[in-house]
């Protein structure tokens, strides 16, 4: 896991020595936290890739840029190739030999003779670089699930792209202003979808994009589909068979490390399922679960304590209070630069810098639900948001928002069944724009690297390719996962706790609560003074109807959901676009 950044110029732009300096220095101090163990810089007339290293494989020899055997092409990347033995025995039988042990180094190597055919071939999760010396051009690519970050931003110089957007107002690349046409998506879903960001000027690639860069522009794109169009048609023993091949690889291939790593352990399906894979792969495995100090929501960590005291691995709990609710969330505005309100941020991001003093490298269940079918909203008989007007919040606070606001949803394929079209729906949005990229800046932010084996094109398109009645029984969503995960640890649990274990997981699913409506109301007056100074909302937002939200004293759940997500956009806006820095009066301890 790293932090890449460059920039391809026009022909015939000039640059002083200093601004060479200030794009450098801009990118390493920007990206610094993604790669803490050192830095790489190649430099040539007309472009600049700057590379910040998180050591995970070959810790020695494994410095990026990268250059291909025949030195024409140089490569910088971030994220983890899995299938990177098999290229490199694909160029061992061609006699190329690797320096390194890198994962990357494949990829330089098969790109001089594939050019982008070579994205194809990949399985993992990555962000890529990669400058042709003799063309002058640049090829970036994102994988296709949009597990790694990758931006881009245009300007009268050049292209510049970065893991990051903190990475061009660092340097000075773009000025920081605030997309306006992005807002009421904001401001009634946590997250923005699509290519463009809540910054000017900065877009996204799309997962599985590949662009390819010359003359300071794009002058090529497309798409790698992340999804295939099989349907797999079997019965329940087979599919489970099935399953267990899949994913016993995947995690396995998602365990391959040089330094320490661990899982990230919720006593939930998805994560019970990754950590009991590993437990067939390692002999302890450091499982790690985190708890809130709350009355107004379950803390269950005590299930986790359970699986991993099954699976014989060293687990810790920590625990998240309201104290630490205040403490995080000035780190979630600053690293979640690309803007995302996902309350689960909070707690992950205390979890992950508890996790770094342990190991480098966490496993996670992310993509479960969304594969697999695990959302109880899969199960309405009519998804409503797929072909009419979604009853957003919007339209649920009608006195605090000024307009009703349509969030734009890509149509998917008309080849799929119902229940595809729910899931591809999810993972074409909130899993690139929400989860994987909480995750990714939950964990980077303390130099951890996250690994999401659900998400694996194996093990992804399996799941989606199977029949409804294998995802879903019933009220029972994730149905083949729940079964396969019952037969696995049946064993391992006293008849009784087996028992415990089973019930839970053919229970309601429970979802990862944090009691914000309690907290954001015991500082209900600092929240009013925050939201005084936020004019540029007025637009959009009925400021009375806010006040008397904050006035009454108590929020209810859902209006503390709304009250969160404007929260963490005006400190957004206050950190990343006014330059005002985080306010004051919430420094403060409550």
């Amino acid at each position: 896991m790293c932090g890449i950044a460059g920039y391809l110029f026009k022909d015939g732009a000039r640059l002083s020595d200093n601004h060479w300096a200030g794009l450098t220095e801009g990118a390493v101090r920007a990206m610094q936290h993604r790669g803490p163990n050192g830095n790489g810089v190649h430099k040539e007339e007309g472009a600049l890739l700057v590379h910040t290293r998180l050591s995970i494989l070959d810790v020695e020899h494994g410095d990026q840029p990268l250059h291909s055997h025949c030195g024409r092409y140089v490569l910088i990347g971030n994220g983890e190739i899995y299938n990177y033995k098999e290229l490199q025995n694909e160029l061992s039988q061609k006699g190329i030999a690797c320096k390194t042990g890198s994962d990357c180094e494949p990829v330089v190597h098969l790109f001089a003779e594939l050019g982008a055919g070579i994205f194809h071939k990949l399985r993992g999760m990555y962000a890529l670089a990669i400058y042709d010396k003799a063309e002058k051009t640049l090829t970036l690519a994102r994988d296709p699930f949009g597990i790694k970050p990758l931006y881009i931003a245009e300007t009268g110089l050049g292209v510049g792209f970065a893991s990051e957007p903190n990475v061009f107002l660092a340097s000075g690349w773009v000025k920081r202003q605030l997309n306006e046409s992005k807002l009421p998506e904001a401001l009634v879903q946590n997250w923005t979808g699509g290519t463009e960001t809540l910054f000017k000027g900065i877009k996204r690639l799309a997962p599985g994009e590949v662009l390819r860069l010359q003359d300071g522009k794009v002058v090529e794109s497309f798409i790698i589909a992340s999804l295939g169009n099989e349907n797999y048609d079997a019965t329940l023993d087979e599919a489970l068979d099935a399953f267990d091949a899949k994913f016993m690889d995947s995690v396995e291939k998602h365990m391959q490390s040089d330094v320490p790593f661990g899982v990230y352990l919720s006593g939930g399906v998805d994560s019970s399922a990754v950590t009991t894979a590993m437990a067939e792969h390692e002999k302890q495995v450091s499982s790690f679960s985190i708890g809130f100090e709350s009355e107004d929501v379950p803390d269950e960590t005590g299930l986790a304590e359970e699986v991993a005291g099954a699976l014989g691995a060293n687990h810790q709990n920590i625990s998240f209070s309201e104290e630490d609710f205040w403490k995080y969330l000035p780190v979630m505005v600053e690293r979640m630069d690309d803007w995302c309100a996902d309350y689960a941020i909070l707690p992950v991001l205390k979890l992950s810098e508890f996790a770094s003093q342990h190991v480098t490298v966490v496993l996670s269940g992310e993509g479960g639900d969304e594969f697999f079918a695990g959302y109880s909203r899969y199960r309405k008989p009519v998804w409503k948001t797929l072909f009419k007007k979604e009853k957003n919040d919007s339209q649920r606070f009608s006195n605090l928002f000024k307009q009703d606001i349509e969030i734009h949803k890509n149509n998917p394929p008309v080849e799929l069944d119902k229940l595809q079209k729910k899931q591809w729906q999810d993972i074409q949005g909130w899993l690139p724009h929400d989860l994987l990229l909480k995750l990714d800046r939950s964990l980077m932010a303390y130099g951890l690297e996250g690994r999401v084996p659900f998400v694996d094109k194996h093990v992804s398109n399996f799941g989606f390719s199977l029949p409804s009645h294998l995802k879903m029984k019933g009220k029972t969503g994730k149905y083949l996962v729940k079964m396969w995960l019952s037969h696995v640890v049946a064993g391992w649990f006293s008849k009784g706790g087996y028992l415990t274990f089973k019930e839970s997981l053919f229970a309601k699913k429970r979802g990862f609560s944090v009691p914000i409506a309690s907290w954001l109301s015991n500082r209900a007056e600092d929240l009013l003074a925050c939201f005084e100074s936020s004019t540029w909302l007025d637009d959009s937002i009925e400021r009375a109807e806010l006040q008397k939200w904050l006035k009454a004293g108590k929020l209810n759940q859902k209006q503390a959901l709304v009250v969160f997500r404007l929260l963490s956009l005006c400190l957004w806006y206050d950190v990343h676009i006014a330059g005002t820095g985080y306010p004051e009066i919430l420094k403060k301890k409550g």
